[in-house]
């Protein structure tokens, strides 16, 4: 298991000042503090992807406007995954149509 201080590496947390710090308020708040510091970094590194590499990653710029857009309980890149997930399915589907319609096609013209 991951401890306090490597969660929050930069700013060199101490034993002592994470101990202060779990004192006011509490483990579980400091470590979800840490992952939405985290989480936050994550999707900061997305945001400055071209459109390109979003692309092979099955997301659009607009997929990253809409994570940090949802409420506070849902993590933004549980979302991303969510949203990720549907457009590969979209793409599915719409990649198995075009394949479907030509090959209709090639038999519809070899008759």
């Amino acid at each position: 298991m991951r401890t306090l201080s490597s969660l929050l590496p930069e700013y060199a947390c101490t034993r002592k000042v994470v101990e202060n710090i779990k004192s006011r308020i509490g483990t579980a708040a400091l470590r979800g503090l840490a992952r939405r510091i985290a989480t936050h970094r994550e999707m900061e590194k997305l945001n400055r992807l071209d459109a390109h590499l979003l692309r092979d990653l099955g997301l659009q710029r607009a997929d990253l406007d809409w994570a940090r857009q949802q409420s506070e309980c849902m993590d933004p890149l549980a979302a991303l995954e969510l949203r990720r997930n549907e457009n590969m399915y979209r793409e599915h589907l719409s990649s198995t149509r075009t394949y479907c319609r030509t090959v209709s096609q090639e038999n519809s013209d070899d008759r």
